[in-house]
């Protein structure tokens, strides 16, 4: 007969007198489910034939053979009770139907893996606290340093420019008059223009997302920056094409 031993006579045995009272104990504690099996199925159908009650208690035992495991979250006799339970009317019809199955899925704690944990969807804002942001990646096209600036306290810039009036060349006869051309002048006032733009940011977002402050800072100036350069490229763009077209009428008076 198997006899339990405590902590302290274990600790005393050697590693092959603890194999052999673990072995003991698998047997003993598989007698215990069988006679567990058979008396819980006994007494819960009592009406069941003995050839159905060796039956059911058989498959159980298999099953419990494939699941058992050294901890359980529920014991087995109370997993059975429980089935035979729910599944009285089932396991009658197939009693009176003289064929049939039933089948018994016991629950018994698992070794635990990576696999067990779960990640259902995060927060948006866990993204920022594990990659931290980065600043909007905007090409710039630096045109300004191909430019004058100067400072002003006027309001407005004056500037001057030379502007054609009437006349033009024409062709004409030895010792003909000449057509005659005159052009005038006048002062202008460049009107200064302000480019703005705004980004509005919660206290939350703020204090939540690191940094999240300078990048906007960050992508407010590089955008100021490229509008500022478009508008010089254009006029750049606009300039050189009218000294093109200058050059060539000049050209074409030189060849003449």
């Amino acid at each position: 007969m198997f006899e339990k031993k405590t902590i302290e006579e274990l600790e005393k045995m050697t590693p092959a007198e603890l194999q052999v009272y673990k072995d003991a104990e698998a047997v003993n504690a598989k007698e215990e489910m069988n006679k567990a099996i058979a008396d819980a199925v006994s007494k819960s159908k009592p009406e069941l034939s003995p050839e159905l009650k060796a039956e059911m208690a058989k498959e159980i035992q298999n099953q419990l053979l494939d699941q058992v495991v050294k901890t359980q979250t529920e014991s087995y006799e109370a997993q059975l009770k429980s089935f035979l339970k729910e599944n009285e009317d089932k396991i009658k019809s197939i009693h009176n139907a003289g064929a049939g199955a039933v089948e018994l899925t016991f629950k018994a704690v698992a070794d635990i893996s990576t696999a067990n944990g779960v990640n259902t969807l995060p927060p948006n804002i866990t993204g920022t606290q594990q990659a931290g942001l980065s600043n909007v990646n905007l090409r710039d096209f630096d045109v300004t340093m191909l430019t004058t600036n100067v400072n002003t306290s006027l309001a407005a810039f004056p500037y001057t420019e030379a502007l054609p009036k009437d006349g033009d060349y024409t062709f004409v006869a030895e010792g003909a008059i000449k057509p005659q051309v005159d052009f005038t002048w006048e002062t202008n006032y460049a009107k200064p223009v302000k480019a703005a733009a705004w980004i509005k940011l919660t206290e939350e977002s703020v204090k939540d997302v690191a940094g999240l402050e300078s990048v906007a800072r960050d992508l407010l100036v590089k955008k100021h920056n490229i509008k500022k350069a478009k508008v010089f490229f254009t006029v750049m763009v606009f300039l050189q094409t009218q000294k093109e077209q200058l050059l060539t009428v000049v050209f074409s008076l030189l060849v003449l």
